[in-house]
């Protein structure tokens, strides 16, 4: 009885998501199922010690995740370069599925900011890059306009004077 009392309370401690709790009932659970030679309950204990550890380790590899997309969107302002919060969106969006897969929607719906925060600020480079283009290639235009029409015109050929009509001498006779 004492022992479905600690299973009971790991399977509880699991649900609250309290999982290094859960691990430490179980395992007492299993202890007092082994004295009982209750082999069904150990092997039960068992599986919830290593369903907490995946998802201890789901956990830590999630918040190192993000951790890291917020550390890379902090260095990613730039004006030109979308790299910084390329970088940042796909670590926001492994994060997003490991915390999926975790089962916490809060965590996912944090991710989801994150990524359309990135998102946001992707498409506003963008813009500045088309802009900067569009911007140097109308001044391009300008200046081979404005040297086309200042270039010098080829001043017309001078025609040769024409010969003055010379009287026809009369014939002496």
């Amino acid at each position: 009885a004492e022992a479905d009392t600690i299973f009971e309370k790991a399977e509880e401690l699991f649900g609250k998501r309290e999982y290094e709790n859960a691990i430490t009932e179980y395992g007492k659970a299993q202890a007092l199922y082994d004295q009982i030679e209750c082999e069904e309950k150990v092997e039960v204990c068992s599986k919830g010690i290593e369903e907490s550890t995946a998802k201890i380790s789901l956990r830590e590899e999630a918040t190192a995740l993000y951790s890291k997309g917020k550390d890379t969107l902090a260095q990613a302002p730039s004006f030109l370069s979308t790299g910084g919060y390329e970088e940042s969106k796909s670590l926001f969006e492994q994060a997003r599925s490991i915390w999926e897969e975790y089962g916490d929607a809060d965590r996912v719906a944090e991710c989801q900011e994150k990524i359309d925060l990135c998102d946001e600020k992707i498409s506003g480079i963008k813009k500045n890059q088309y802009m900067i283009i569009g911007a140097v290639a109308a001044a391009a235009c300008v200046v081979v306009l404005f040297m086309w029409w200042r270039k010098p015109k080829p001043k017309a050929a001078e025609a040769p004077p024409e010969p003055e009509e010379v009287p026809e001498a009369s014939p002496t006779t």
